[in-house]
C-alpha cells in the first residue's frame, strides 16, 4: 500500500501488472490465494481438493477438444487464462459406465 511505489494502492487493478514498469515478478500478488505474510489460510486444502477433483475427471471421461482448439493456445502472460474459451466434450469411459 506504498504509494511511493504504488500508483492508488488502494483501488483493485490488476491490469497495472502488464505495465513494463513493473517487475514481472510482482504479478504473484493477484494469484488466487496471495502469498506473503497474506496467504490464504485454507490454500494447501484447496489445492488437495482441486487436484483430487481433477484427477477423478481425467480417469472417468474421455476427452475430446472441438475442431480448430488444438491450435488455439493463446494466452495472456505468465497466467494460465487463455484469451478465448477451451471448448472440450466429455464422454464417460466405458469401464465406469456400468
Amino acid at each position: 500500500m506504498d504509494k511511493n511505489k504504488w500508483e492508488n494502492p488502494h483501488e483493485w487493478k490488476p491490469e497495472r501488472f502488464l505495465d513494463e514498469k513493473y517487475d514481472p515478478s510482482d504479478l504473484y500478488k493477484t494469484m488466487a490465494f496471495g502469498a506473503g505474510k497474506r496467504v490464504c489460510a485454507g490454500s494447501l486444502q484447496a489445492m488437495l481438493i482441486a487436484c483430487t477433483a481433477i484427477g477423478r475427471f481425467v480417469q472417468q471421461y474421455e476427452w475430446d477438444l472441438g475442431q480448430g482448439q488444438e491450435e488455439n493456445v493463446d494466452t495472456m502472460c505468465l497466467t494460465t487464462h487463455r484469451l478465448q474459451p477451451l471448448q472440450v466434450k466429455l464422454r464417460p469411459r466405458k469401464e465406469y459406465t456400468k
